[in-house]
């Protein structure tokens, strides 16, 4: 990978620590397997709150065929993109930008998936160093807030993903405003919102289809929205859009 910015190194030595600490000890599992009870996928042990909710919603919606490509940017130590790669017989990358989160995830491979079938490397939001369309589909799970600079993170996202959808998931603040949106309009894509947390069974926003049940708040002033991006035209998943 490219050399790293001041920044980025700190950045790295933040998330090495943090991915050793968890490895450590089994306490932030139980505490997110406490809080949100059966909907907490204890295997995966998502560095957040991921829960069933947000898998099905990645199935449902990035379309995947058996033996295509994810790409899992900002993959920590690889639970999400592991557990959909084996749910949906995919073959997947995973890109952090932490060494001691690649070590781990490499080692919860045989876990998952078997020789072959995944493979983890060091790299950013911004320079995952992946060629460009390597990937069917992208999940960014919660990382994106991390980017030293969004609109690069997202151009990266396009540059690597063959016609496809990519799903960036965040938590953000009620009064976050429209800044993300602006973000992939730099980026060349286009963006839409809707409500922060759509009815539990109310109808997408863009196209009318379904929607599953809102996400939990993550805390009393932020909300989780999701975003769907695919580069050939898509709807918005649960709160937002952005198109390549």
């Amino acid at each position: 990978m490219s050399a790293l910015s001041a920044t980025e190194q700190e950045l790295q030595k933040h998330f090495n620590a943090f991915h050793a600490a968890r490895a450590a000890s089994d306490l932030v599992t139980r505490l997110y397997a406490e809080a949100m009870g059966d909907a907490y996928p204890v295997e995966v042990a998502a560095s957040s709150s991921c829960d069933f909710t947000l898998l099905g919603t990645m199935v449902t919606r990035l379309c995947l065929r058996p033996g295509q490509v994810l790409a899992d940017i900002g993959c920590g130590t690889g639970g999400v993109g592991l557990w959909l790669a084996r749910a949906l017989a995919l073959r997947l990358t995973g890109v952090d930008i932490s060494p001691t989160a690649i070590e781990l995830a490499a080692a919860r491979r045989p876990a998952f998936l078997p020789q072959g079938r995944a493979q983890f490397r060091v790299g950013t939001l911004e320079a995952t160093g992946l060629p460009g369309g390597h990937a069917h589909g992208v999940v960014c799970v919660d990382a994106m807030s991390n980017a030293t600079d969004r609109t690069a993170a997202l151009r990266e996202i396009h540059r690597i993903l063959h016609p496809g959808r990519a799903m960036i998931t965040r938590a953000v603040r009620k009064d976050s405003g429209t800044a993300y949106g602006e973000q992939a309009k730099n980026a060349e894509s286009t963006s839409t919102n809707g409500p922060a947390n759509p009815p539990c069974g109310g109808a997408c926003t863009g196209c009318g289809s379904p929607t599953r049940p809102p996400f939990d708040a993550t805390s009393v002033t932020s909300s989780r929205r999701t975003c769907c991006a695919r580069r050939t035209g898509c709807c918005p998943v649960s709160t937002g859009a952005v198109r390549a």
